[in-house]
């Protein structure tokens, strides 16, 4: 699986994600700075809670995220300007080995976009 980078990990979860990632059943575990603590500690997030997370953080950012798979085929598509309106605007779609692998591909996406590199 492609894990999310921590850049992106760190836009979506609002903390310092310094790295160390490990990726064991279902949970990725990183570690990532104490605000207000001058030490760093390893956290683990469930993949599928942390996808959900990031489709949050798009729509922040003004996108909004679908995601699926069906006949073993994972995707991820992403509109400009809202929830299926008359004004919406499919601008990209990305498919992965699994559902949240092609969300963190389009969170990172949206990332470039909103010049969070």
């Amino acid at each position: 699986m492609t894990l999310p980078s921590k850049e992106l990990l760190s836009d979506v979860l609002e903390t310092e994600v310094l790295g160390n990632f490990k990726f064991q059943d279902n949970v990725l575990y990183f570690e990532c700075r104490i605000e207000n603590l001058p030490t760093s500690r390893i956290i683990g997030v469930n993949i599928y809670e942390l996808a959900h997370r990031c489709k949050e953080w798009a729509m922040s950012e003004g996108y909004w995220m679908y995601s699926a798979t069906h006949e073993n085929e994972s995707y991820c598509y992403v509109n400009l300007n809202g929830i299926s309106t008359p004004t919406c605007r499919h601008i990209f779609d990305t498919y992965g080995d699994t559902e949240p692998e092609a969300i963190f591909q389009a969170s990172e996406w949206v990332r470039q976009q909103k010049g969070m590199q």
